[in-house]
C-alpha cells in the first residue's frame, strides 16, 4: 500500500497555499490552522496589506511560529 500512495501521490503533487489569496478554509486545512487562526491571518492581511515572508506571517497575533515555521515549504507569496 505504502508504495502505492508513494508512486501515485508523491509529495510534490501537494498543493502550495498562496496566503495572499487564500480563504480562511484553506489557511485551515493547507496550515492546519485552527478557524481562529486563519481568521486572525485574513485580518491581519486586510489590515495590513500582502505578506512577503514568512517572517510577516509570523507576526500575525495568535499564531505560533513554530507551526508556520513546520509549514513553511507549503508557503507561498
Amino acid at each position: 500500500v505504502l508504495d502505492y500512495l508513494a508512486k501515485h501521490y508523491p509529495a510534490e503533487d501537494v498543493p502550495k497555499i498562496q496566503v495572499n489569496k487564500a480563504t480562511a478554509i484553506e489557511l485551515e486545512s493547507g496550515l492546519s490552522l485552527r478557524r481562529s487562526q486563519a481568521a486572525a491571518v485574513l485580518k491581519y492581511r486586510a489590515e495590513n496589506g500582502d505578506f512577503k515572508s514568512v517572517e510577516d506571517l509570523k507576526k500575525v497575533p495568535g499564531i505560533d511560529p513554530a507551526k508556520i515555521d513546520a509549514k513553511k515549504d507549503r508557503i507561498v507569496f
